[in-house]
């Protein structure tokens, strides 16, 4: 994880309503709408800038971009007891 907080790989987010649905809406450090392709990496910060921006501006959270390379499962939700966890 110590690897991953270093890169440049972290945004923030504010939950909102969406179709009836809560969701997370990125949002960069600096304000700015974000995103997860390439084309908003320039909105991206460490993770300890994300964190200190969700601190100072009352965001809901932070997150990453998977970096290429990597990949995760997203188990929210799921019993730790279900074979896939």
């Amino acid at each position: 994880m110590q690897e991953l907080m270093k890169q440049k790989i972290w945004i923030c987010w504010n939950f909102a309503e969406v179709k009836g649905h809560r969701t997370k809406k990125p949002i960069s450090a600096y304000g700015t709408p974000t995103g997860t392709d390439t084309a908003h990496a320039h909105t991206w910060v460490t993770y300890e800038e994300a964190r200190t921006a969700a601190e100072k501006n009352g965001y809901d959270g932070v997150g990453f971009v998977i970096p290429e390379g990597y990949f995760f499962l997203d188990i929210d939700h799921m019993a730790l007891t279900d074979p896939f966890v």
